[in-house]
């Protein structure tokens, strides 16, 4: 009978230890593993920064160029509206 009272201690006793080990084991590397999820996230948001800047940059440059050719075109309408009055004008 004894016997059977110790071999039931020793058998809690060992799961226990062995509870308490693999819950600090996950603890531990849970912890781990969310710092370097956080620190892979955070590089991954500054990364987004630049393209979102360099995106930005991309568009005002594209405005720019843009708007640019819009002014030569409505510059050189008038040109060409006037030499066309005339062959028009001809043809009524």
């Amino acid at each position: 009978m004894e016997f059977i009272k110790d071999l039931g201690l020793f058998t809690i006793g060992s799961v226990s230890i062995a509870g308490a080990i693999v819950f600090i084991t996950k603890f531990i590397i849970t912890k781990v593993i969310d710092g370097i999820f956080e620190s892979y996230k955070l590089k991954l948001n500054k990364e987004i920064e630049v393209f979102k800047i360099d995106l930005q940059k991309q568009s005002y440059e594209h405005s720019v160029t843009f708007s640019k050719l819009h002014l030569e075109r409505a510059a050189g309408c008038p040109f060409r509206l006037q030499t066309g009055l005339p062959c028009l004008q001809r043809q009524l």
